[in-house]
């Protein structure tokens, strides 16, 4: 009896340890070092270390219904991993797939509003929210935001926004030691800590804003200036009887909004923003409809209060897009051309013509035209030339396809199944030799026929005759 008694509880343990263990989480192994820097966060790509995190391809969320967006399922649109080699290059095999790459993350998070952030030991990334309403809509248009260890483990939601959001912009912000999740739709802008996951407050009625979103991030770096620790957002003038605007911080920890300035005759419109500067144009109601929404900058390094306020242009234009080389450098747009602004004393013409700038990378801007990704020359001789002579079909609609990491420029590529369907997965462009090549994984019935290779090829007195890789 004894016997049988003691065999009953030895089972049962082993049964219940058994449980435990299926119920413990088992993460990616290796990695990047706690301390690695990090470059290009906020985007499609991140590289932290010696590994480059990358959204595997793209998918628009009105396509979804309720039974996708499962964790564990989703392959496509997930984040993925490959380790780059010792000069940071990416590894591939001669069929032009990665050597080695795993997932990190089985959620949709290559979307309209996607994009993610590495913050020392953790991924935060948003994904489209699969939860019915009341009368049975699918809310996909709503964001879901997670954080998730870099080892895959541990993935907890963050916040959901209130509403479908067809617009919505958002970052991140490190202060004391706590990361923030700051988001901007339809005028509201919101403030969430993500150790808690709680609204820390609200401002409404934004007629302007401009986050500081900082793409490299290191564990030393302080927080502590005004642009990293508050929004600058622009409301209308409260006071009847005047034509001007009020300029505002919100406070991301706290959540308090403070007016710093009324300004009864001007209308100031943030156009971008710096570690040390606040950039935007200002129209006097003076001049009536003949007034111009002029350039100005003003150093913010310790206050707004106390910065100096500087013209940069007598001339109006439409859009700015800030150079991340040098100070007061800015990409100008009007009708006539892009110009480049330097420290408000020369406008130079760098690309004629009106164009949509979706990013400026180092000495480039790049613009897409009929799908195909163009860049054009800030320095020396005003050029553009086509960055994707390939032949490929380039998903570039606006600065939410398109990133960089230094040294590679990433977009969304179209490419057909051998079964005929067409799917979107990630490229990058390889800007020495400007050859574009897959990144990612392939989802079994997405993968594309092979190419036939010449009857000749490996035959001896046909050594000229190279290998046709699979994908690249």
């Amino acid at each position: 009896m004894k016997k049988k008694l003691l065999s009953f509880i030895i089972m049962f343990f082993l049964a219940f340890s058994i449980v435990l263990t299926g119920c413990h989480e088992i993460g990616l192994s290796g990695g990047p070092a706690t301390d690695a820097n990090v470059i290009s966060n906020g985007g499609m790509v991140v590289v932290k270390g010696d590994y480059l995190y990358y959204v595997n391809g793209y998918i628009d969320e009105t396509s979804l219904d309720k039974n996708d967006n499962k964790k564990g399922t989703v392959e496509k649109s997930g984040i993925y991993r490959t380790q780059l080699d010792a000069s940071g290059n990416i590894q591939k095999d001669k069929d032009g797939f990665l050597v080695k790459t795993e997932r990190v993350v089985s959620k949709v998070v290559g979307f309209s509003n996607g994009g993610f952030y590495i913050i020392d030991d953790y991924i935060y990334y948003g994904t489209p929210y699969m939860k019915l309403r009341s009368d049975g809509v699918l809310q996909n248009n709503r964001v879901e935001f997670h954080r998730v260890k870099l080892d895959g483990t541990g993935d907890k939601v963050i916040y959901v926004t209130s509403n479908n959001e067809d617009v919505l912009d958002w970052t991140l912000y490190k202060i004391d030691n706590t990361v923030y999740l700051v988001t901007y739709v339809d005028g509201k802008i919101i403030s969430v800590n993500t150790a808690n996951n709680q609204v820390v407050g609200t401002a409404e009625n934004s007629t302007s804003y401009m986050f500081l979103k900082e793409t490299d991030y290191s564990a030393t770096d302080t927080h502590t200036a005004p642009s990293q620790t508050q929004v600058f957002f622009t409301r209308a003038l409260s006071r009847l009887g005047f034509s001007g605007n009020t300029m505002c911080s919100f406070d991301i920890v706290t959540g308090e909004t403070t007016v710093l300035a009324d300004y009864e005759e001007d209308t100031y419109t943030i156009v971008g923003i710096n570690r040390d500067t606040l950039y935007y144009t200002k129209k006097s109601s003076i001049g009536g409809d003949d007034a111009l929404a002029l350039l100005y900058r003003r150093n913010i390094s310790e206050s707004y209060l106390t910065g100096t306020e500087r013209l940069l242009s007598d001339i109006a234009y439409t859009s700015y897009k800030l150079v991340n080389t040098g100070i007061d450098r800015i990409l100008a747009t009007n009708s006539t051309g892009v110009y480049l602004l330097e420290s408000g004393a020369t406008r130079r013409l760098v690309l004629g013509g009106e164009h949509t700038i979706f990013a400026v990378y180092g000495d480039y801007g790049y613009y897409s035209e009929e799908n195909a990704l163009i860049r054009f020359a800030l320095v020396g001789e005003t050029n553009s030339e086509t960055v994707t002579t390939d032949g490929k079909s380039y998903i570039i609609t606006n600065e939410k396809y398109i990133d960089y990491d230094n040294r590679r420029v990433y977009a969304y590529v179209n490419y057909t199944a051998e079964n005929g369907d067409a799917n979107t997965y990630l490229n990058y462009i390889d800007l020495d030799t400007m050859d574009s090549r897959f990144v990612g994984q392939f989802e079994k019935d997405d993968v594309p026929a092979k190419p036939e290779q010449d009857e000749h090829y490996g035959e001896e007195g046909y050594e000229d005759i190279e290998y046709k890789p699979h994908i690249d």
